[in-house]
């Protein structure tokens, strides 16, 4: 992983752009000031645990999920970051099971290789 201000920076920016919300918007959401965002989007700044808190629940993201690699392509890390986002979704006695099915799936999967 590269810089983890520009990582972060970059899901942050992503993400806001996603929802169609300006940099004013989303700072006034979070709390902070407006010119605090475009240079944490550029990864000159490095957000607070408390900003990540505020970030994950106005952008609907797993914090975790702002230190994993954005780069566009389909990596390990987004598609762990896409499973445990449906896995948040559900009670944990639900992920223990959808866990365990998955983990027979890929079982069944090596086995054909």
């Amino acid at each position: 992983m590269g810089d983890v201000k520009v990582t972060i920076g970059r899901r942050i920016h992503r993400l806001r752009r996603s929802k169609d919300m300006t940099q004013q918007h989303l700072a006034e959401l979070i709390g902070v000031n407006a010119s605090y965002i475009g240079p944490l989007e550029k990864g000159l700044k490095c957000p607070s645990i408390a900003v990540l808190e505020k970030l994950s629940e106005v952008l609907e993201q797993p914090m975790f999920s702002f230190f994993l690699d954005d780069s566009g392509e389909e990596s390990i890390d987004s598609g762990a970051m896409r499973i445990a986002a449906l896995l948040e979704a559900h009670a944990p006695e639900e992920r223990r099971f959808i866990l365990h099915l998955t983990e027979e799936v890929s079982s069944l999967l090596r086995s054909r290789k």
